[in-house]
């Protein structure tokens, strides 16, 4: 039954009955009210009625607003902590797959990968696998990540000739990023740029270039900045630092062909590959000098890490070249020779961390420590 606005509540209460009156006597009666009725207390109390049916007032919605603000504030740490949960989960997993490629290196070939000349080489196809190859490690697993081609990029099958067709392939390959390198938890595998370093002898110029957050062990020893000036393939070939050579103790290096009947110290307690330290401010401009460089250059800090070095957890304002470390709040990824990936903490003993970086120092290992 239909009822006017102003007095459809109260008539339906009080009239609607079928015993009093009928549906037409109902609405003639409404009809016929005169106006002034308007101040009839029995009209006032129909308004009263529907006043009590309005929506929520604004303190209501308010407080509800706020407590939805504060559950979503209490929420958020917890969602936050499981997306870091999840991003580290695959930065492990990153390394875990860089380590199956170390260790299929070196089925293959009897040793780890070379860490390469130095800083102004990168990799070159038609220079093999040995300490001739002026790549770092990353270049020199790259057929054991399923980038076969990618390591065939520079070559031009003169492995004593710098020609245009390597340079522009080595070139294209720096521009060429992979997501297994770069971990969630810092940034992406895109292309960076260059803050005036990214150049080498073996390769054209380019304004950008790939980058990694992993870094072989160098050991406890070597200065991961690509010692002696070799400036040519021939000087590379002959070069030999003696204050290094045969002497670091680490994993992979300048010049190195370490085997695994080198790792006296046990595979499982020696380091193989881990995360490296990075401030946040220096993540994306390419001015730290631990990440001005190419993933795919020779020895150098951007590829290669320290031991002696405490592992730090990646603070603003904050600089070290040599160090392992990450931006995860838990600790640090790491993954041993023998295959297996930790997780780290950074505050390791220095002793404990020392250690694991070298290979053959014949020093036991307390796991406690970690």
């Amino acid at each position: 039954m239909f009822f006017p606005a102003r007095l459809g509540g109260c008539f339906a209460q009080k009239y609607a009955r079928p015993s009093l009156l009928s549906p037409g006597q109902i609405a003639s009666l409404m009809v016929s009210l005169p106006v002034r009725a308007a101040g009839h207390p029995f009209i006032e109390r129909c308004r009263v009625v529907r006043a009590k049916r309005r929506g929520f007032t604004l303190v209501e919605l308010l407080v509800v607003v706020t407590i939805i603000g504060i559950l979503i504030a209490l929420l958020m740490p917890a969602v936050q902590a499981a997306r870091e949960s999840g991003r580290r989960a695959r930065c492990a997993n990153n390394l875990k797959q860089i380590g199956l490629a170390f260790l299929q290196h070196l089925e293959k070939h009897g040793r780890y990968p070379t860490g390469g000349w130095g800083v102004r080489w990168v990799g070159d196809a038609d220079r093999g696998f040995t300490r001739r190859q002026p790549g770092g490690w990353v270049y020199n697993i790259l057929p054991f990540m399923e980038q076969p081609a990618l390591w065939e990029q520079p070559a031009d099958g003169q492995p004593d000739v710098l020609t245009s067709t390597q340079k522009d392939g080595a070139r294209d390959m720096v521009r060429t990023p992979l997501e297994l390198m770069n971990c969630p938890s810092r940034r992406r595998a895109i292309l960076y740029p260059d803050a005036g370093y990214l150049w080498a002898h073996n390769m054209s110029s380019t304004d950008k270039g790939a980058r990694t957050d992993y870094c072989g062990s160098a050991g406890t020893r070597a200065l991961c900045t690509g010692t002696g000036n070799i400036n040519s393939l021939a000087r590379g070939d002959e070069f030999r630092d003696s204050d290094w050579i045969g002497r670091s103790d680490g994993i992979t290096y300048q010049w190195s062909e370490v085997e695994s009947a080198q790792v006296t110290d046990g595979e499982s307690n020696t380091y193989m590959v881990g995360e490296k330290y990075l401030s946040p401010d220096r993540y994306l401009n390419g001015v730290d000098s631990s990440d001005n460089e190419s993933m795919y250059v020779g020895d150098d800090r951007d590829t290669l890490c320290n031991s002696s070095y405490r592992p730090l957890q990646d603070t603003p304002s904050v600089f070290n070249q040599f160090c392992f470390g990450s931006p995860h709040p838990a600790g640090w990824n790491v993954c041993l020779c023998d295959g297996s990936v930790r997780l780290m903490n950074f505050t390791i003993n220095p002793t404990t961390h020392l250690h694991l970086g070298d290979r053959n120092d014949g020093q036991p290992i307390d796991i406690t420590t970690f």
